[in-house]
């Protein structure tokens, strides 16, 4: 019976000093839903804190939970923005609006900042109100996403006086289900990766609708149309390096370029689209399916 007891005893030292030298199993991330009435602005900053104190997890914010024909989250600003987002958050939007007021002068920081993690918007519109005053003085707009993935599902970006988004670093940022970013200054800077998926939108913006030093690709039935610039680069897409739209992508109706192609190549960088005139490195090309050869 000792010597059992010995062996017994032995068999759970040497369990506990494999488990040590192993480790034990991480835990499961943890996945935190909140529910956040209208009108409780304050309520997803504090749940973005939150959330990046938690050091791993994923966050689902439930904005508009009652389904409310009209659901508005203000935030009054001069240089505000809200917590940066450092871990995997979604916004269920159900259809409701941050409605971002600016009442001086002054740089506005961007609103929300993506430095690490995904950063999800679905059906849920980011958009700021500029006095007729201040245009022109303001600075920065609706997303900086820096080094995380920023997707945005039939969620749109609207009314910044300079970039709706701003994608740098490794950041990449997608557009799917009908997203728009529009009625902004530059629709969107991408230094990073950008992906646009199924009928989303770069459309009605007044410098550009895309200034590319990254990588940008139209996919499906994208587009990018009736876009502005008051110079003479640009007005669609601003491209510095690699630029490709599918033959199921639209790059029209802008001024007074649809594509003003820098790079001015093709291969490792340029604009490419197997529909439109690619000559003069692109300029002013337009990217229509309708022009694609039709099959046999």
């Amino acid at each position: 019976m000792r010597v059992k007891q010995v062996r017994i005893a032995t068999l759970l030292m040497t369990a506990g000093v494999v488990a040590a030298v192993m480790g034990a199993a991480p835990a499961p991330q943890k996945t935190v839903t909140v529910n956040i009435k209208c009108g409780q602005t304050k309520s997803i900053e504090n749940q973005l804190k939150e959330s990046n104190s938690r050091k791993g997890g994923k966050t689902t914010l439930v904005l508009n939970p009652d389904h409310q024909a009209t659901c508005v989250y203000p935030l009054k600003t001069v240089s505000k923005k809200l917590p940066s987002v450092q871990q995997d958050v979604t916004i269920e939007g159900n259809g409701a609006v941050l409605q971002v007021t600016v009442t001086r002068s002054a740089m506005l920081a961007s609103i929300f900042t993506v430095q690490r993690g995904h950063f999800t918007l679905n059906n849920f519109t980011v958009a700021a109100h500029l006095p007729a005053a201040l245009a022109g003085k303001l600075l920065h707009g609706g997303i900086t996403n820096t080094e995380g993935t920023l997707i945005l599902n039939n969620s749109s970006i609207t009314g910044f006086p300079s970039d709706g988004i701003r994608a740098t670093g490794s950041g990449v940022t997608e557009l799917r289900g009908r997203s728009d970013v529009s009625h902004n200054g530059t629709g969107i800077y991408n230094g990073g990766r950008l992906d646009l998926y199924d009928d989303t939108s770069i459309h009605s913006n007044s410098q550009r609708g895309a200034f590319n030093e990254g990588t940008m690709t139209l996919h499906n039935r994208s587009a990018v149309r009736d876009n502005i610039s008051t110079n003479s680069q640009g007005g669609g897409i601003f491209n510095w390096y690699r630029l490709t739209a599918t033959d199921q992508s639209t790059i029209s109706g802008n001024k007074p370029h649809n594509v003003y192609d820098q790079h001015r190549q093709h291969g490792p960088g340029g604009y490419f689209h197997p529909c439109a005139d690619n000559s003069g490195g692109g300029n002013n090309a337009a990217a229509n399916p309708e022009a694609c050869p039709k099959p046999a």
